[in-house]
């Protein structure tokens, strides 16, 4: 993957698309977006083997776009980034497929209260990444807004009946909160 970036970023600084001081970024930015979307790939792939697509696109839409604008956790490493994604994955499909529906009203609940306290924790950024105040401003506003759309999904699946959908919802956001949480407790430690 990294030695695609450096092609693709090297490539850009000889035809002259970008200047000479900018390729690092541009590396940066390559590595980044060839490891999600090979990661998208190999979670949708999964999700089609285990032969739960649905489950899998609104895990991929849900936590991502929650993970994008609330921050949290982040893994020390490439590698256990790597492992710790497709493990909450395989969590997150375990739970929906088998986690049996006991008083549904509590899980609702529990998602309204859980998406309430991650949008208000929200964005927890890291010591190595401190935010702005602009760009926590605005990834609040999207935090806010990723949120309101997931309780209409939410609400939509519980209303429908499709729990292993909403239960998926649920898994992202908890464990989401779990991420957050987590970040803010060693951003606490290094004070």
């Amino acid at each position: 993957m990294q030695r695609l970036s450096i092609t693709l970023s090297n490539s850009m600084k000889e035809h002259g698309y970008i200047d000479s001081t900018e390729a690092d970024i541009y590396e940066y930015c390559f590595d980044y977006l060839l490891a999600q979307i090979v990661y998208d790939i190999v979670i949708m792939i999964l999700g089609l083997l285990l032969h739960q697509p649905g489950i899998t696109i609104i895990y991929l839409i849900s936590f991502s776009s929650l993970r994008r604008s609330a921050g949290g956790y982040h893994a020390p490493g490439r590698r256990s980034c790597s492992i710790m994604s497709y493990l909450l994955y395989l969590i997150i499909l375990s739970g929906a497929v088998f986690i049996p529906i006991y008083k549904p009203t509590i899980w609702l609940c529990l998602y309204i209260m859980a998406l309430g306290v991650i949008v208000i924790l929200s964005p927890v950024s890291t010591p190595n990444k401190p935010l702005s105040d602009f760009r926590k401003k605005k990834m609040k506003r999207k935090t806010c807004i990723v949120s309101i759309l997931l309780l209409i999904a939410y609400i939509v699946f519980y209303t429908i009946k499709i729990s292993k959908y909403y239960i998926t919802l649920e898994l992202c956001v908890i464990i989401m909160l779990i991420m957050l949480i987590a970040q803010l407790i060693i951003n606490k430690g290094k004070e």
